[in-house]
C-alpha cells in the first residue's frame, strides 16, 4: 500500500529531531483510530513524505517503547524498522484497543492532521465507546441502513 503524500487522522511524519511532542500523538492516536484500523507515524520522514532517515533506529524504537509506557491505560503500540531509499526510517502503528481514553497526562485526540486537548463531549464519547453496544453502533455513524424484519409475527 503506498502511503498519502499528506498527514491525516491516523497518518503522521515526524523527523528525529521533532520527537519532543511523541507522548501526544501516540495518546492522539490510541484516542482516534478506529476499530479494525492502525494509525501509523512514520519516523524518519518530512511531511511530505520525503525521506531524511534517522541515525540509530534501535534507539528510536526504544524511545517510543518508553513513551507508551507512560500512557494509562496501555495502548496497543508496535514499531518496525524500514529501509527507504537506502536510509532507516522507523514506523510506529497504533490499534484500536477498546480502552479509552487514553491518557499521558492529558487526553488528545486527532482533527485532521493536528494532535489536540479532547474535548469535554469528545471525552465522554471516548468513555461511551468502552461500551461494546455503543461501539457496535458507531460503526454505523453516518451510515444508511436498511432493517428487514419478520412480519408473520
Amino acid at each position: 500500500m503506498a502511503e498519502s503524500p499528506w498527514e491525516d487522522n491516523i497518518l503522521e511524519r515526524k523527523l528525529e529531531s521533532d520527537l519532543k511532542d511523541l507522548l501526544k500523538t501516540l495518546v492522539a492516536f490510541s484516542n482516534s483510530v478506529q476499530p479494525g484500523h492502525k494509525a501509523t507515524l512514520l519516523i524518519g520522514e518530512h511531511d511530505k513524505g520525503d525521506i531524511q532517515g534517522v541515525t540509530n533506529p534501535d534507539n528510536i524504537q526504544k524511545q517510543v517503547r518508553k513513551e507508551s509506557e507512560k500512557i494509562i491505560p496501555p495502548i496497543l503500540c508496535r514499531s518496525f524498522v524500514d529501509e527507504k531509499e537506502g536510509k532507516y526510517c522507523v514506523r510506529v502503528e497504533v490499534e484500536y484497543d477498546g480502552d479509552t481514553p487514553h491518557f499521558g497526562g492529558q487526553a488528545w485526540v486527532r482533527k485532521g492532521s493536528e494532535s489536540i486537548a479532547a474535548s469535554d463531549e469528545t471525552f465522554q464519547r471516548l468513555i461511551d465507546l468502552r461500551s461494546s453496544i455503543v461501539r457496535e453502533l458507531s460503526k454505523w455513524l453516518n451510515r444508511e441502513v436498511t432493517i428487514h424484519g419478520d412480519q408473520s409475527t
